[in-house]
């Protein structure tokens, strides 16, 4: 979360000094695509204090299973998560790059 913070400050900070019309759609990319990772987050968070709630209601209610496969779940939601964020942070450093050093690869 920190993290994503971090990234949409570098994107501010990118437009109010090197804004042009070619690059205005791409950082509008990268702002949608950081609000999409702020609720998937926010889902996350959901998911973790539903299941929360579970543990204290499911074993009284021979629900372990339901626990597991909900445990399972949160876990696939985290790993995509995660997936999708270091592949939006490693395409924003490599715009980053390229907009702050043009000439270098």
């Amino acid at each position: 979360m920190e993290e994503n913070i971090n990234l949409r400050i570098w994107l501010s900070e990118i437009i109010k000094e090197k804004i042009d019309h070619t690059s205005l759609k791409t950082l509008e990319d990268f702002q949608s695509n950081f609000i999409n990772i702020n609720e998937l987050t926010d889902s996350l968070r959901n998911e973790v204090a539903e299941l929360e709630k579970l543990f204290w209601k499911e074993p009284f209610d021979g629900g372990k299973i339901n626990v597991e496969k909900k445990m399972e779940q949160l876990r696939n939601d985290i790993n995509s998560a995660e997936r999708q964020f270091g592949k939006l942070n490693l395409e924003f450093n490599s715009y980053l790059s390229k907009i702050i050093c043009p000439g270098e690869k």
